[in-house]
């Protein structure tokens, strides 16, 4: 892997429609690579989290949706 030793930005492939207008979303990864930085393309406003943080959320909602599937899967079986 390559460290981060200067900050990276990145158009990701989702928008968000915001004032009427559909805007990208970049992604930013500052050094040392442990923040991630989100802003709407054309704006300053960065939001900035810790990426141990974003992993976190991520594991959340992939054991939130495996719980909703094996409900669904019971609720279908009777």
């Amino acid at each position: 892997m390559i460290e981060v030793t200067r900050p990276l930005s990145r158009l990701s492939c989702s928008a968000i429609h915001s004032g009427g207008k559909s805007r990208g979303i970049v992604i930013e990864l500052q050094p040392p690579g442990n923040i991630i930085g989100f802003r709407l393309k054309g704006t300053r406003k960065t939001y900035y989290l810790p990426v141990d943080h974003c992993f976190r959320e991520a594991m959340r909602a992939e054991l939130a949706r495996q719980k909703r599937e094996r409900i669904e899967a019971r609720k279908n079986r009777h």
